[in-house]
């Protein structure tokens, strides 16, 4: 990662490899396939590892009407840059303005 940052600012890729899903799910069907929900989360455990700061910022609504995000990864200690660009990206999108209703377990 080091010698990727010394020739650009940021990364840009995947949160997630689905949109969205019920907090609660046990499992998701991808492609045919059951997935355990955690498993939707890959795209960020290389940052976890790295330390490299990293956001997640809204960038698109799926066919279902679910969020889809994007993650920026940053150099180390560069977070001025991170949070510029992730504001200005959320900024670009009305998915950033939509509220999607919250669930109440129970009700």
């Amino acid at each position: 990662m080091a010698q990727y940052f010394t020739q650009y600012d940021l990364l840009l890729c995947p949160t997630g490899t689905v949109p969205a899903h019920p907090h609660n799910a046990s499992e998701l069907r991808i492609r045919n396939q059951t997935v355990v929900p955690r498993h939707t989360i890959r795209a960020t455990v290389p940052f976890d590892l790295t330390g490299s700061p990293a956001i997640s910022v809204p960038f698109g609504i799926s066919p279902e009407g679910l969020p889809i995000g994007v993650q920026l990864v940053a150099r180390h200690f560069d977070e001025p840059t991170l949070l510029r660009v992730a504001a200005a990206l959320e900024a670009l999108h009305t998915t950033s303005q939509r509220r999607l209703p919250l669930a109440v377990p129970g009700q």
